[in-house]
């Protein structure tokens, strides 16, 4: 008899059932589950350097049984998902040498996944990489937040001392110390304490005592170098620097960008931080190179270049606002022409300063501002005082020294020093010609235009030098000697110009504002320069932000006013140059048109290969706040006869007018800069202008500065067109997508997908 093994139907039916799932269990077991661990690094541990025994296994555990901070690493890189590091007080140094490698197995710290890493305090908690030939931490990928400890005593012979970020890496540090680091030459050398490609934000940190020590392509930043995108936000920076070679940059920041279409567009914004007590070359506090810089609410102090640019040299675009640049020196034992250049402030690109204090420099050129030959300049609602251009028999421009162009608006120079000539104001002086960019020779380039501005000095009469000629007076401006004036040109020229004593109420000192660093003079009740200002000139505030009078201003810095503006107020520009290009490369400017002078129009002469080549327009926006901006519009007015080609790269915030375009410009952030292309195809040969000009919608916020701010270029197409055209001759043509304006461009998205950046031209040396 034959024995058969039946199982009731129940438990057939549990068993095909389970068949069938048995697959998708062991499927879904196979998966890596995604969860965020938290490993807690003992203060037993202090001391200890040892890898992890099983990295992604969960478990954070050394060969030793102790959870050392090299293994939690280890385990976070080697697990999916936001991982948090915690620990605890003591001191942990990287004692397993060996750089080059990349899973935190030996040298530096490796990072690579999403991790917080957070110490017991910004003193309590130290990794210290002993200077054992690699950096202390370096970031491959992935979000990271460093909170409450101190990375120190990296040393690595390449770019990053104390931390290196790598592109596509986003960084926040919190309340942490990055100290005593060095980048050394053999690598370049960029970045002593911090190299940064990423994005980095730095949040009531401490970056101070590291070193760059630069090889053959090295660029500097003793304290940061950042080629990506930075914040410094409540944060210090100092006793950092840069040595080795003559180009030597940035001893607390150097940043990189680049021009052009394709560029890199690096930014950086330092609100209420101090840069000080660091040394470089050129740039001893800050250097902008090519990158879009916007400085607020800060302090720059007691920096020092030996070439140009105690505080802050600009080759890129930088707006300085409500800030203090004091006690920075540039100066070389020889005191050569080319050395010593712009004791507190030297720009070689576009910088705009805005409601700033800039005293107590010293340099042999331009102790307080020096603008180079390349450089454009606005100087508004601020004081330049007590600055010495002492560093040599022949130093002179105590307070600014202008080789190119410069724009003063109801400010205050006042009191400073110069060995030689112009206590206050220098033209285009000896170093000019010394260099054969005399005044003979380039006055076409050299362009100085004041108007409600106080220039003076308490104990001389010798307040200007240079050529009188190129100094135009828009008038309503107080100087304190008819020693500025030459064949009815220069300060004094104009009829309501004053020449007195400005009667102040106080010396050069804390008058109320946003900070206690923002010194002014105030004006006495019996000045001359009381309600003798140009109102349709004036900014709707003062310096510190009081209210200006609405009938008739003060000249100056100052108005008497008790009433502080709760009024949100942002100061929108278009940046002046515009850079102009073809496919060929940069166009030139041409130099002998008088219409800047006449209306800020510059020229430039393009040359076009065939028919199809393209101009383009890289229009640089910038908001010196001190208010965000909710929707702003960028108005273009453009010849007859141009072709445009997707205006911003995003077709849907532009609209076409009758003459041109209309861009909608969401969310632009205080003291940020945006790059909008433009580019176009020209009918033929001949001359186009096109205009640009930005403000806040339906006045909200309302705008500081009541000129309006139109930026106007002209283009002269030459050479190898075809007689006929393209046959748009006589009408804007607009070719783009979206061109019915249906959205807006965010600033945010700008910023991150816009082509072209600030341009820089190098100083000549």
């Amino acid at each position: 008899m034959t024995m058969t093994n039946r199982l009731p139907a129940s438990c057939r039916s549990f068993i095909r059932f389970h068949r069938l799932l048995a697959p998708a269990l062991l499927s879904a077991l196979l998966v890596t589950p995604v969860y965020a661990a938290t490993f807690t690094v003992p203060a037993t541990a202090a001391g200890i350097d040892a890898v992890d025994s099983n990295p992604g296994d969960g478990v954070c555990l050394s060969a030793g049984n102790i959870c050392t901070l090299r293994a939690a690493v280890q385990e976070s890189n080697a697990l999916a998902g936001a991982d948090t590091i915690n620990i605890e007080t003591g001191v942990y140094p990287l004692t397993l040498t060996g750089g080059g490698e990349s899973a935190a197995a030996t040298g530096d710290l490796d990072i690579s996944d999403d991790v917080t890493i957070k110490g017991a305090g910004q003193s309590a908690t130290v990794i210290d990489a002993q200077n054992a030939g690699d950096r202390v931490m370096q970031i491959f990928s992935g979000t990271v937040i460093l909170q409450d400890l101190t990375l120190r005593n990296g040393a690595v012979d390449g770019e990053g001392g104390g931390l290196y970020i790598a592109s596509g890496a986003t960084v926040t540090i919190n309340s942490c110390t990055i100290e005593n680091n060095a980048a050394t030459s053999g690598g370049a050398g960029n970045g002593g304490g911090i190299y940064n490609a990423g994005d980095l934000t730095l949040n009531k940190a401490t970056v101070q005592n590291n070193t760059s020590v630069l090889g053959v392509n090295g660029l500097g930043g003793g304290g940061i170098f950042s080629r990506g995108q930075l914040m410094v936000l409540a944060s210090t920076v100092h006793a950092n620097s840069t040595t080795n070679t003559p180009g030597a940059s940035g001893g607390g920041i150097r940043l990189l960008g680049a021009t052009g279409a394709g560029a890199n567009l690096s930014s950086a914004i330092v609100r209420n931080s101090t840069v000080s007590n660091n040394s470089a070359e050129l740039g001893g506090g800050i250097y902008n190179d090519f990158a879009r810089l916007g400085i607020e609410l800060s302090v720059i102090e007691n920096n020092t270049a030996v070439s140009a640019g105690g505080g802050l040299g600009n080759f890129g675009r930088t707006t300085v606002s409500r800030s203090v640049v004091r006690n920075n020196t540039s100066r070389n034992a020889n005191a050569t022409a080319t050395q010593g250049l712009g004791g507190g402030v030297f720009n070689a690109a576009s910088l705009d300063i805005t409601s700033t204090t800039v005293h107590n420099n010293t340099g042999n050129l331009g102790a307080g501002i020096y603008n180079d030959s390349q450089g454009t300049l606005a100087l508004k609602n601020s004081t330049v005082s007590a600055n010495a251009a002492t560093v040599a028999s022949t130093s002179e421009g105590g307070g600014v020294y202008n080789s190119r162009e410069i724009a003063v608006f109801n400010s205050t120079i006042f009191d400073n020093q110069a060995s030689s000539g112009g206590t206050e104001f220098i033209a285009c002086g000896s170093k000019d010609a010394s260099l054969g960019l005399g005044c003979d020779n380039a006055a076409d380039d050299v362009v100085t235009v004041v108007v409600n501005t106080i220039v003076g000095n308490s104990t001389s009469t010798n307040i200007c030098g240079g050529e009188f000629t190129l100094v135009t007076s828009n008038g309503h401006n107080l100087i304190t000697a008819d020693t500025c004036q030459s064949g009815g040109k220069g300060l004094g020229a104009a009829a309501t110009d004053i020449v007195a004593d400005p009667l102040f109420a106080t010396g050069l000192q804390f008058n109320d504002g946003a900070k206690d660093f923002l010194l002014t003079f105030a004006l006495g009740d019996a000045s001359p320069a009381v309600n003798a200002g140009d109102n349709g000139v004036c900014p709707l505030n003062d310096q510190r932000g009081h209210s200006r009078n609405d009938n008739a201003c003060d000249i100056g810095a100052y108005e008497i006013s008790d009433t502080v503006s709760n009024e949100a107020v942002a100061d929108l520009l278009v940046m002046d140059p515009v850079e102009v290009r073809t496919p060929a490369g940069a166009c030139t400017e041409v130099t002998d048109n008088d219409s800047f002078v006449q209306n800020g129009t510059r020229a430039y002469q393009c040359q076009i290969g065939n028919n199809n080549d393209q101009i383009r327009f890289d229009i640089n926006l910038a908001n010196n706040g001190p208010d965000d901006v909710p929707q702003a519009t960028l108005r273009l007015k453009l010849s007859p006869g141009l072709v445009v080609l997707n205006p911003g790269a995003v077709g849907s915030g532009c609209a076409a007018t009758g003459t041109g375009l209309e861009c909608a410009i969401q969310n632009f952030a205080a003291q940020s800069i945006l790059s909008f292309p433009l580019s176009v195809i020209p009918d033929a040969t001949g001359t186009y202008i096109v205009e640009a000009d930005i403000s806040s919608d339906n006045n909200q916020p309302a705008e500081s500065f009541r000129v309006d701010n139109i930026r106007a270029v002209e283009v002269r197409v030459i050479d190898n067109r075809s007689a006929t055209g393209n046959g748009n001759s006589g009408t804007n043509v607009l070719n783009f997508s979206g061109s019915g304006g249906g959205g807006a461009l965010d600033a945010a998205a700008i910023a991150v997908l816009l082509a072209g950046a600030a341009g820089r031209r190098r100083m000549r040396r």
